[in-house]
C-alpha cells in the first residue's frame, strides 16, 4: 500500500479526525478569544482555566498561549498538512501536552501537602491532556485529502458542543469541588431558596453550616449573609443570619448583604468593602462562576465548596443551568 493510500482516511478514521477537529475549535477559538479579550478588557482572560503557563514576562504566556491557538486553528480548519507544518504542529501540541502533565503533578503535590483537599478524584489537566492527546494523534495521521462531507461537518459540529459542555462540568467537578480554604478578611456566603414560610431549603443549610464552621475554625473574623428576597415575606438573609447564630456565629461579627439578588450582585456589593481576601461558600457547581466575577473585580477570592448533607434531587438541572450561566457571565464583558 502506497504512502498516499496509507493516509487517506477510512470511515472510522474520518470519524476520528472529525472529533479531533472539533476538539481543536473548541481551544483554538478559546484560546484566541481570550487573548483578544483579554487586550480589549482587562481580567477577561481565562486561559489559565485549561492551562497554567507560568513565565517571568505576561507577554511570553500570551506567545506560548497565541502559538498554541494558531496550531489548533490551523489543524481545525485544514488538517491536510505539509511535511513541515506536521512537525512543527506536532511539537506545540507535544509541549502542550507536557505543560498540562506539570499542571497535574502539580495539583497532586498541593493535595498531597494538604494545601487543597480535593473532593473530585480526577483534575482538570488531566482533561486536557487526553484532549490534546486525541489532536496530537490525528495530526501523526494527517490525510493528504481532505473531504467536507454534511456527516464529517456533523461530527466537528458535534464534537464542538460536546467540549462546551463538559468543559463547563470539568470546572464545576474538578475546580468547584476542591476546597481552597485560607485565612481571609470575611466569608461570604451565597444565598439560597427561603419557602414562604420562612423554612430554608436543605441547600441553603449546608451553604451556612459549612460557612459558619469555617468561622467557628478561625478562617475568618466576619461572616457575610448575601441574598434577595425569599418566596415569602421573610428575606433570604433574614434567615440566613438566625442560622449563623444557631450555628454559633456572634451577632456582631455577622455582616447583612440584603442586595445580594444574584451572583453578580454579591460579588459587586462584597468586593467594594475593601477586603483584601475572602473566602466564598456555595454549592460546588456554582462556585468557577463565583471565582470568574471576583477575579473580574480584582478581588482575591478563595472558594469552599458546601458539604453536602445528600446529593440535590434537582442536580441535573442545576448543572445544565450553570453552564449556560457560566458561559453566559465569561462572554458578558465582550457583549456589553
Amino acid at each position: 500500500m502506497s504512502d498516499e493510500a496509507a493516509k487517506t482516511p477510512r470511515p472510522a478514521m474520518r470519524v476520528y479526525l472529525g472529533v479531533a477537529r472539533g476538539i481543536a475549535w473548541f481551544f483554538g477559538l478559546f484560546t484566541a478569544l481570550n487573548l483578544i479579550g483579554g487586550w480589549l478588557r482587562p481580567g477577561f482572560d481565562a486561559n489559565m482555566w485549561w492551562l497554567r503557563i507560568t513565565t517571568q514576562q505576561s507577554w511570553l504566556t500570551d506567545a506560548a498561549f497565541m502559538f498554541i491557538a494558531v496550531t489548533l486553528l490551523s489543524f481545525a480548519i485544514r488538517p491536510v498538512m505539509s511535511p513541515a507544518r506536521q512537525k512543527a504542529s506536532l511539537l506545540v501540541i507535544a509541549a502542550t501536552i507536557g505543560i498540562a502533565t506539570s499542571n497535574m503533578m502539580a495539583f497532586a503535590e498541593l493535595v498531597r501537602m494538604k494545601q487543597i483537599e480535593s473532593g473530585f478524584a480526577l483534575p482538570m489537566s488531566l482533561g486536557v491532556m487526553v484532549a490534546m492527546g486525541v489532536i496530537w494523534v490525528a495530526m501523526r495521521r494527517a490525510p493528504t485529502e481532505s473531504r467536507s462531507t454534511w456527516r464529517h461537518r456533523s461530527v466537528v459540529g458535534a464534537s464542538v458542543l460536546g467540549c462546551v459542555l463538559l468543559f463547563a462540568f470539568g470546572q464545576m467537578y474538578c475546580f468547584g469541588r476542591t476546597d481552597y480554604r485560607r485565612t481571609a478578611d470575611a466569608i461570604v456566603v451565597f444565598g439560597c431558596r427561603v419557602y414562604t414560610d420562612g423554612t430554608p431549603s436543605d441547600a441553603l443549610i449546608d451553604r451556612m453550616r459549612t460557612a459558619c464552621e469555617l468561622y467557628r475554625q478561625g478562617w475568618a473574623p466576619q461572616l457575610i449573609v448575601s441574598g434577595g428576597p425569599g418566596d415569602g415575606d421573610i428575606h433570604e438573609t433574614e434567615v440566613m443570619r438566625r442560622l449563623a447564630e444557631v450555628f454559633g456565629v456572634p451577632a456582631d461579627d455577622i455582616v447583612v448583604d440584603a442586595k445580594g439578588i444574584n451572583t453578580q450582585a454579591t460579588v459587586d456589593n462584597t468586593a467594594q468593602k475593601g477586603y483584601a481576601r475572602l473566602l466564598a461558600v456555595s454549592h460546588f457547581y456554582h462556585l468557577p462562576r463565583i471565582k470568574m466575577a471576583y477575579e473580574r473585580h480584582g478581588q482575591y477570592v478563595c472558594t469552599v465548596p458546601a458539604r453536602e448533607s445528600y446529593t440535590l434531587t434537582a442536580m441535573p438541572y442545576f448543572l445544565a443551568r450553570e453552564a449556560a450561566a457560566l458561559w453566559m457571565y465569561y462572554l458578558r464583558p465582550l457583549l456589553g
